[in-house]
């Protein structure tokens, strides 16, 4: 399979025009940015949802299919959201940088679907997907850093704020998890429960500089 050039890709879709969604800001947060001299910078960013019912959302999602398709995820991402019983089951969110204005395509890092917040059971809170941008999970040195982690200090805050009982993922990238502070409950399914929700959260607040 030929890998897919992002460059080329965004390039042919961006236009005269810069492209605009709907997606709903949650909470503020600070993605790392390289600079020219190989050092990291704050860039202000954001955690936000995504509504399916929103036709601007629905584009969003469709796009990204497109130019995330053969990294991973997105397909399963986009299939979920795009069907109208599934995306009822599920809450979808992105990460993306703050700028450039207006174009939520080319500044999008991370997107991932998980339990719908307002599941009345409250027993997990499970994050089904996350799928970073192919520029970012396909380089040796990518231009940004902390897109996964501060998806998972996203939802880690939708739980504690809904009032899930715990995070799950299940997940093969064991050192990620581990690293993070998840507790391993069985063959490939990481958990954080609640009672350890304050420590992660100012872990990562205090390591990207979110005070």
């Amino acid at each position: 399979m030929n890998t897919l050039n992002i460059n080329s890709v965004y390039s042919n879709l961006a236009g005269a025009q810069r492209i605009s969604f709907g997606e709903k800001l949650i909470y503020n947060i600070k993605l790392k940015e390289r600079l020219e001299n190989d050092t990291f910078s704050k860039t202000d960013s954001s955690f936000a949802s995504l509504n399916p019912d929103d036709k601007r959302d629905t584009e969003l999602i469709k796009k990204l299919e497109t130019l995330w398709n053969p990294s991973g995820y997105a397909a399963v991402i986009a299939e979920e959201f795009l069907h109208p019983y599934k995306s009822k089951n599920s809450s979808f969110y992105i990460i993306k940088k703050n700028s450039p204005p207006d174009d939520t395509l080319h500044k999008t890092t991370c997107i991932a679907s998980t339990t719908n917040v307002d599941n009345t059971d409250k027993s997990a809170f499970e994050i089904d997907y996350i799928q970073t941008s192919p520029d970012i999970s396909q380089s040796d040195e990518p231009k940004i850093k902390g897109s996964g982690e501060l998806m998972i200090y996203g939802c880690v805050k939708e739980a504690q704020k809904y009032g899930f009982q715990k995070v799950s993922i299940f997940s093969s990238n064991n050192s990620f998890y581990e690293h993070l502070g998840f507790n391993k409950a069985a063959y490939r399914w990481y958990e954080l429960p609640s009672s350890q929700y304050d420590e992660f959260l100012e872990r990562v607040e205090k390591k990207y500089g979110m005070d």
